[in-house]
Formats: C-alpha cells, structure tokens, sequence
C-alpha cells in the first residue's frame, strides 16, 4: 500500500499523534513537525526523536497529510489560517477539537475547492473499548430495538460523546428538548432523535487555566433495550450488561428455578486500567487506527463532500447543545489519588461482610508470588538501610556483621535472622566472611518500592492501617536500634489499641483463618463446652467465634497476659454470656495460674503461640488441661514472612526450643505435625489445602484432637 507523506503541527497534546505516526513507518512517513513558535519545548523534542522542524512561517515540506492539533479562533487560538495554508498547499487535514461548525465549514468549502479532504479527530471512537461497545449496540439493535439512551459526559468531551451516538443511532432527525435541568455543576437536556429519547447529562464547569483537567469524567453511555441494558462506564470500559428483572405472575415463594430467576443480574466485559496505560498505549493505539482509517478516504479519493456533511452535521449538534446549557461556569477542584482508600474501604466492608469468595476469586497464585516477591524487597531494601546507617555494609555491596557496633550486640540474633533468611531467599550469597548483596537491589528505590507494595497489597490482602504499621517499622528501623522508639509504641500509638485490633482483624488471611475456626467450633460445641483461648489479645477470634456460636457453649475463657486486652475485650465482648477473663502465660503450668485438670474441651491459639519460649513445654501445659478427645486450634504462619521479621520479631519472646537453634521465627508445617504427634495431639485437619491458592500466604490453621 502506498506510503503516505505526513505533518504534525502541535507537540503538546500532538506529541499523541505523532508518536503513533512514528509506529505506523509501513503506512507514513513523518517529513517534519510544524511550529508556530520554535519554543525550547518543541526544538528538544524534535531533537530528541529526530524529527525535522519547521516553523509555519517558513515554507513548509510537501506532504500529502497534516495533523493539526492547535487551539482554533472560537477556542482563542489561530489553527484557522494554519489549516488553510496546508489545504491550499495540496494537503488533506486532521483537526483535533474542538472546533465551530462555522469554522469547520469555511474549512470544508476550501477543502472542496481544492478537492482535499478535512476531518475533525474523534480518535475515541477507535479506542478498544468504546468500538467494542459501539459495535455490540449496532449488533444487539437487530434482536431489539433501543428504548432509550443515558448518557453523561465532560463539556470537553462533548463532541466525541455526540460523534459516539450518532454512531450508534445514525441519527437522521432529532429535536432537542428545550427544558433544561442545571443541578451541581451539572446540565441536563434531552433530545429526541428518530423516536428515541435520549437523556445527556454534561458536566458544564471548566477551570480556564487548565483546560485538560477539572473535569469528572469523560463520557459513560447506557444503551437501555427491553430486556436490558448495555453499559459503558468509561471510554476505556469496563462494559456490562445488566439483565432486567421479571417476576412470573404464579411464582413460588423460593423456586429459583425460573428462566428470569436464574439469570445473572449483570455481565461484565473487561476489567479498568490504569491512566498510564490507558494514555500511551490506548490512546495513541486508537489514534493510530484513526489515522490509518483517514488515509483509506484519502486513498479511495472519493465521497470526501459524504463524510464532511456527516462531521459538519454532528457539529451542528454540539453548537446547538452548548446554545442550550450556555458556556462553562469557571471552576476548579484538586485531584488526589484515593483509589487505595476506595479498595482500602471496599476491602473492610467485604471482610465485615466475611464474603471470602468474593475476595479470592480474583487472586491467582502468580498473582500472589508476585505481592510476596515486592513486599520481601520492600523488607530487604529496608533493612539494608539501616546496614548502611550501622555501618556493616562495606563498598554498597558487602554485608560485615563482624564490624557490627557494640551498641547493637542486643540485636545481634535479629540481624543473624534477616541475614539468614536473605541468604535462603537468594538476595545475598556468602562471600569470604561476608555476605554479597545481589546486584538489582543496588537499582531499586526505598519508597517506590514500598509505593509498589502499597498498590498490590493496600485493599487486597490487608487494610491500609496494617501496611502502613509495617512500613513504619520499615522507616523506623534505626531509631528502634538506637532506643529513641519502642516498637510497642508502634503497635499501640498513644496506647490506643485500634492499630492492634486493625493488625489482628483486617487482613484476608486473618478472617479467613478466624472464619475456618468459628465455622469448625460451631459444628461440635454444645451447651456442656468450655473453650479456652490463650494469648486471645484483641479479641478477634473471640468475637467471630462467639458470634457463630451464640449460647451454644458453658464457658468461654478468654486469657492474655495483660490487663490491656483484657480490659478491651470486657467492653467488646459484653454482649456474650458466661465469659469468664484471666491473666494467663503459656510459657508456666496453665494449671497453676487456676486452668483445671482435663476440664477443657477446646482449646484455641490463634496467632499467639509464636511467643512460647519452648512450644514443647507450652503443648503439654496445655494437653494437661484438656479432656480426653478435646480438640486444639492453632493458627500460625509456616515461613519466616519478611513483613513480620521487621515488625512483629521486635516484640516476640526470644525461644529457647527448635526455632533458635534453626534459627526461625516461626515452625514450619511439617514441624508442627511433629510437634502434635509428640504432644499427643492428632492432625485430623489443616487450612488452606494444598491447592488452595490462600495456602501461598504461608499460614496454616491445624486443627487436632487429644489422644
């Protein structure tokens, strides 16, 4: 096919075009880009991409195609007189909005003079999704006939949204409704096209000093059909359809057999994306079928007077429309990124809600080797940080823990325990008597590395409160060496205990595994069961379990080590009868601190049995207090999970069993089956199977029973 010669006027938001053109080298040939002014701006992105410059004032390289992408003289720029010389010169013209229709027809009457052909860009309508969503409509019109159309868009985007429905209606007559709805910052008006209402809702405010922004949203599009209804949220989607309802006049109360009772409420096509991708990879995707659609009317030479009427009508309509709602109002807002707290609040609520399903059928178990592949970065980055501030790096590459200061000698088994783990997790490798730090660590960047955690785990896997008290130890890592913070205070700020009760109870894990414990007590209790729970801290399992039993139990013996918890779980727990609260400690004889002999039926440690100094011991105080046949929950991580090597380790007992001299924080799952057995405990089940992608979180609920 042949190669067509190409133009750009405009490096702004014609930078766009450009670069689509650059990707297009089989279908154009870029000759240069035009300027009004040569600034730097321009003059170093030309430089830049090799591209040849010109100003307008200059004789311009022949081309057989120009793309304009300027401000017009209704739009308070001077595109006008540019776009005649290119037609005059022999050039068919791309224009990007907005532009008048009076302007646009000049434009057309000198294009037809010189038999060239002038556009105005809609590149939107090339964008995947909007086609997609365009050629369902047109598709779905011959089984069903539209009913109706709702539409909401940005005044900026105005003349796209018209374009994009008279695509879908290929409007021939229409009536605008002169009743004109004006409600924050918002325009309604309706409009009448070939019987089909349609309603148009326009964001009508505009910050002058910053035209590409300060607006709410693009366009979204409903498609409303007898039986339902085809939605577009967003240009770049996600589409839906969303099914009617219908009840049968002689329904029974409960049948769910029902051709309308079985459908889904809703189908989803397509998944958002981010604004990066969606700009220069969407965007300029779409303008490159924009521009290889232009040079096929080009190519034929033929009907060019067909398809300028079709764009001078839709410009008409845009004219008319803005006649009706008048002129933006001045007004502007700053814009935050708070996707993390929509997820973040998203997640609370399906966690309160205990709708697991829901929340895990999105993850994958690549997805999950990846969260944990950022976060143990994020905890290595952070810990050699603070190498470098204690001054046992050497060269930013070698780790010396022989030049370790005095001052830190207390922290000795934690830096040998970090050390330990990178080594298994290939980040550093022995070297002489020092450890190698793998190179890409070196190229990584503390807080975008945390930035990334942030975005992958923040309303995924935990809530926001629980990353960022992780992170905070991630920053604080050196003034918990020096003394200046305890790491208590982190957990409890103020000593408020929100934190902690955010650490125990948000994260899908933790409700996960609570939800298994509750489930599995609530099918074997009666009303003669006495459940102890030992290091019961903030009560979170408590209360699940509680809650799902209700009276279904005799006692339920909450115990801690602190008045702290206990305290708070009086308050939390004072709807539930028949709780009794004790200050207990795993690490002595649970008989001795007024546990009687086998007078327990179920016991529960969910979380807390970490902080044995020797698990053996406290497994036997605890089979002493359970009657023949008792069943024991335990809930523990199985790897040494790095986010808690850099947090929660500061606050653990220091063990004197298997764990010291393996030098691990926390037993792995073949360890505590040992560890059972020889207690005299029974495995008769384990949660997450083996296949279940939540098993990749490296926590395990082992549910036993006493021999």
């Amino acid at each position: 096919m042949e190669k067509k010669r190409i133009i750009s006027c405009g490096t702004r938001f014609g930078k766009m075009y450009i670069e689509a053109i650059l990707d297009l080298k089989a279908d154009f040939e870029l000759v240069g880009i035009v300027s009004k002014n040569k600034s730097l701006y321009t003059e170093n992105y030309a430089k830049k991409r090799k591209i040849p410059l010109f100003s307008c004032d200059n004789k311009v390289p022949d081309a057989d195609i120009a793309c304009v992408v300027l401000k017009f003289v209704s739009s308070g720029g001077d595109g006008n007189n540019i776009v005649s010389n290119f037609i005059e010169n022999g050039m068919h013209v791309m224009v990007e909005q907005p532009v008048h229709y009076k302007e646009y027809l000049e434009m057309v009457k000198l294009a037809i003079k010189n038999k060239r052909y002038i556009a105005v860009s809609n590149f939107y309508r090339y964008i995947d999704s909007t086609k997609e969503y365009i050629d369902f409509i047109k598709e779905f019109s011959k089984i069903e006939d539209v009913r109706y159309i709702n539409i909401e868009c940005s005044y900026q985007l105005l003349h796209p949204t018209v374009a994009i429905l008279c695509d879908l209606l290929d409007v021939r007559n229409y009536e605008l409704d002169s009743n004109v709805l004006r409600s924050g910052g918002f325009v309604t008006i309706g409009v009448n096209i070939d019987g089909i209402y349609c309603n148009i809702r326009i964001h009508n405010e505009f910050n002058y000093k910053d035209t590409d922004n300060n607006f709410y949203l693009f366009y979204n599009f409903k498609v409303g059909f007898g039986s339902g209804d085809i939605v577009l949220t967003d240009p770049s989607g996600p589409i839906y359809w969303y099914s009617r309802f219908h009840m049968n006049k002689n329904f029974e109360y409960g049948d769910s057999s029902s051709e309308n009772l079985i459908k889904k409420n809703n189908i989803i096509f397509g998944n958002g994306n981010n604004y990066s991708d969606i700009i220069w990879r969407e965007w300029k995707n779409a303008i490159s079928e924009q521009l290889k659609s232009f040079r096929d009317i080009v190519l034929k030479g033929e009907n060019f007077e067909g398809f300028m009427q079709k764009e001078l009508d839709q410009l008409i309509i845009v004219s008319e429309i803005i006649k009706l709602i008048g002129y933006p109002r001045e007004n502007s807002f700053s814009v935050v990124n708070r996707e993390r707290q929509v997820r973040n609040i998203l997640f609370n609520n399906r966690l309160n809600g205990n709708d697991f399903n829901l929340m895990i059928e999105t993850l994958t178990n690549e997805h999950i080797d990846k969260m944990i592949e950022n976060m143990d970065i994020a905890c290595v980055l952070s810990v050699l940080v603070l190498f470098k501030k204690i001054g046992i790096i050497n060269n930013e590459r070698y780790i010396s823990i022989q030049n370790l200061d005095v001052r830190y000698y207390k922290y000795r088994y934690i830096i040998n325990r970090w050390v330990y783990i990178f080594e298994r997790k290939k980040y550093i490798k022995p070297y002489e008597s020092m450890y190698y730090i793998n190179e890409f660590l070196n190229e990584l960047d503390f807080e975008k590395q945390w930035d990334i955690v942030r975005d992958q785990w923040s309303g995924v896997l935990i809530d926001n409160s629980m990353l960022e008290y992780y992170y905070s130890h991630a920053v604080n890592l050196y003034n918990i060496f020096n003394e200046e913070i305890n790491p208590t205070y982190l957990l409890f700020p103020e000593g408020n205990i929100e934190l902690a009760e955010n650490f125990y109870n948000n994260s899908l894990m933790g409700k996960y595994l609570n939800n298994k414990i509750s489930q599995y007590i609530s099918g074997i209790t009666d009303y003669k069961t006495n459940i102890l729970e030992i290091g019961a801290g903030t009560g979170a399992t408590s209360y699940n379990v509680l809650s799902n039993i209700r009276t279904k139990y005799s006692e339920y013996v909450f115990t801690d080590v602190s008045d702290y918890f206990l305290d708070a779980a009086k308050e939390k727990l004072k709807n539930f009868d028949n709780i009794r609260y004790e200050i207990l400690d795993m690490n002595h004889d649970l008989m001795e601190q007024g546990i009687a002999k086998e007078s327990i039926d179920i016991v529960i440690i969910a979380g807390a049995i970490n902080n044995a100094i020797n698990t053996k011991k406290t497994l036997s105080y605890i089979n002493k207090v359970m009657k023949k046949g008792g069943v024991l929950l335990i809930a523990e991580p199985v790897d040494d999970l790095l986010e808690l090597q850099i947090s929660q380790l500061f606050i653990m007992n220091i063990p004197n069993d298997d764990r010291y001299k393996e030098n691990i924080t926390f037993f792995r799952e073949n360890d505590w089956l040992n560890l059972l057995n020889d207690a005299g405990y029974k495995v008769i089940d384990a949660f997450p199977k083996e296949n279940d992608v939540m098993n990749k979180l490296k926590q395990k609920l082992f549910i036993s029973r006493k021999e």
